[in-house]
């Protein structure tokens, strides 16, 4: 595995915040470096961004069966 492949399987921890010291120094310096990494990170901003506006309709819990046959 490449030092890109590793900072890739990096990135979701990175962007939850949860990698500290030199991970997060290696994966900031790499994003600085990589556009490919870097958009990668960026569209995933944007998704998680657009999550937190979901309705909160979507987050309800699903009807019952029953209720669903009626439609």
């Amino acid at each position: 595995m490449t030092d890109h492949e590793t900072i890739q399987l990096e990135i979701p921890a990175y962007l939850a915040g949860r990698l500290t010291g030199e991970t997060a120094e290696q994966v900031r310096e790499h994003l600085a470096q990589c556009d490919s990494c870097a958009g990668i990170v960026a569209t995933w901003r944007e998704i998680l961004s657009s999550l937190g506006e979901i309705d909160e309709s979507v987050r309800a819990s699903h009807p019952e069966l029953e209720e669903l046959r009626l439609f």
